[in-house]
C-alpha cells in the first residue's frame, strides 16, 4: 500500500481502499472514526451514542442541555473524558475503542433523574425530554445567510478530509461564523455547538445556526432548547420538525443552497 502523505487528523485514521475505475491496488484513505461514547452520572450510564471522538466536553454539556437533563451550564459541576485508548504518535487508536464521560451533576438534576421511570432511562432519557420552549425572534438577510453557509462549508476540515462528517455552525446576525463543530451525526454536531455556546457566554439570540443535514425533529428540538431562533439546513425538514419549529416560534429554513431557500416556519425571519 502506498504511504499516506501526512499524519491523519485527530478523529480519523488511514485505512486501505481500492478505487474504481483505475488500477485495483490498495491506497490509503483517511476515514472518520466513530466510537461508542457513554455519558455516566454517579456510576449510572445515562446514554451511549456513536459519535466522533472530538469535543466531547462540549458534546456532554450540549446534550445535557438540549435533552433537558440540566437547566444551565453551571448544573454540570465536573466532566471527565475517560479515553483509555486515546491514540498517540506511536500508538494508533484501536478499532474497538470506546470512551466514557463521567459527569458530576447538581443535586436537583440528580433528583430529576432519580424520579424518572426506569423505562425512560432505558430509552436514552427520551421520556424526560421537555416540550420545546419559545425561542427569541431572529431576523437575517439573504446575504447573511449565504455568508454563514459559505463560511461553514469552508470550515469543515473533517468533511474535507473524509467526506463523512456533518457540521453545525453558529453565526452572528451578519453571517460571520463564530464556531463550528463536526461529528458523524448531525444531532451530535449540534450538541457540541450548543455546549460551546453555553461555555462561551455568547447569546443564542445574537445569531443563528446552520447545519449540513436535513432538519429532523431531534435537530429542531435541540436548537429550540438552546434558544436558537433561526435554523438553516442544507436539506429538507420532516413534518414533525416543522410543527416543532412552529410551536417554538423558530424560523426554519431548508434547501439552503446559494440563492435558493425554502421557508417552512416563521418566514419573517428571512428579510
Amino acid at each position: 500500500m502506498s504511504t499516506h502523505p501526512h499524519a491523519p487528523l485527530e478523529g480519523t485514521r488511514y485505512l486501505p481502499v481500492q478505487r474504481y475505475p483505475g488500477e485495483r491496488v490498495a491506497v490509503p484513505d483517511q476515514i472518520l472514526d466513530e466510537v461508542p461514547v457513554t455519558l455516566c452520572s454517579d456510576g449510572f450510564a445515562l446514554v451511549t451514542v456513536f459519535a466522533s471522538p472530538l469535543d466531547l466536553g462540549d458534546f456532554a454539556l450540549g446534550h445535557l442541555l438540549t435533552e433537558g437533563l440540566i437547566d444551565r451550564a453551571d448544573d454540570l459541576l465536573a466532566c471527565d473524558v475517560v479515553d483509555v485508548d486515546r491514540p498517540s504518535a506511536d500508538k494508533p487508536a484501536r478499532m474497538d475503542r470506546s470512551i466514557q464521560v463521567d459527569l458530576q451533576l447538581a443535586e436537583h438534576c440528580l433528583r430529576r433523574l432519580d424520579a424518572a421511570p426506569s423505562s425512560d432511562r432505558a430509552t436514552n432519557i427520551v421520556g424526560l425530554r421537555p416540550a420545546a420552549p419559545t425561542v427569541p425572534a431572529v431576523q437575517i438577510t439573504l446575504s447573511a445567510l449565504q455568508r454563514g453557509m459559505a463560511e461553514m462549508a469552508a470550515g469543515q476540515v473533517l468533511h474535507q478530509a473524509t467526506g463523512a462528517s456533518h457540521a453545525a455552525g453558529f453565526c452572528r446576525l451578519d453571517g460571520s461564523l463564530l464556531a463550528l463543530r463536526e461529528d458523524v451525526g448531525a444531532a451530535h454536531a449540534l450538541d457540541k455547538l450548543v455546549g460551546w455556546l453555553a461555555r462561551s457566554g455568547e447569546s443564542s439570540a445574537d445569531g443563528f445556526a446552520c447545519i449540513t443535514s436535513r432538519a429532523s425533529y431531534e435537530v429542531v428540538h435541540k436548537a429550540s432548547m438552546a434558544g436558537i431562533g433561526l435554523l438553516a439546513a442544507i436539506y429538507a425538514p420532516t413534518a414533525l420538525a416543522v410543527s416543532t419549529a412552529e410551536t417554538a416560534g423558530l424560523c426554519l429554513l431548508g434547501f439552503v443552497r446559494g440563492e435558493r431557500v425554502t421557508l417552512y416556519s416563521r418566514p419573517d425571519g428571512l428579510l
